[in-house]
């Protein structure tokens, strides 16, 4: 103002840095991604800036967000996570996990300390050597209606990536972000 010019919004462009895409992911569109993944997107971002030639603004950036690490298509394709009845003397949490593999149905019972854990646990029968990195979550917005969003880092085959889920569920979400994790590690 001082010098007679209004506020504009951060422009993110090829030069960006990873902390100015995080911050307008955080500020803008509500995703606290976890410093570790900083450099997955930033590089997903400074990729389409250099083909574009151009800045990205808020809401194209969040569409190349979402296909990059939320929706992210491959091998895998998650069908639907259920809690399993356990007897008494079992400890644990029990789930059973269908997806499509290769556009095939598979259903996959698995066992763990908690979802997630029972969720890798189903994968790894089915052959896949996946293991988690890193994992955390939190809301969208107030209120008990609110969406969950769960960041998985996971390690397969030799590879680390991260995928995120978003589920009004936060057990969903934490499996959805492991499929699309697992989906950005075959390649």
């Amino acid at each position: 103002e001082d010098v007679g010019r209004s506020y504009a919004p951060i422009i993110i462009n090829s030069q960006s840095g990873k902390n100015g895409i995080a911050y307008v992911l955080e500020t803008e569109l509500g995703f606290k991604i976890p410093k570790e993944m900083e450099s997955e997107v930033s590089s997903v971002v400074q990729s389409w800036c250099d083909s574009h030639g151009t800045s990205i603004p808020s809401h194209l950036m969040m569409a190349l967000f979402k296909e990059a690490f939320v929706h992210r298509t491959g091998v895998f394709e998650y069908c639907s996570f259920k809690h399993l009845a356990q007897h008494e003397d079992a400890c644990g949490t029990k789930v059973n996990l269908a997806l499509y593999i290769n556009k095939h149905l598979i259903e996959q019972e698995g066992a763990g300390n908690g979802p997630i854990d029972a969720a890798v646990d189903a994968l790894q029968k089915l052959g896949k050597e996946v293991s988690v990195v890193s994992f955390s979550e939190h809301s969208l917005a107030a209120g008990s209606a609110a969406s969950a969003v769960a960041y998985v880092q996971v390690a397969c085959n030799g590879v680390t990536r991260f995928g995120v889920g978003i589920d009004t569920s936060t057990e969903v979400a934490g499996v959805k972000a492991l499929i699309s994790a697992l989906n950005r590690t075959v390649h």
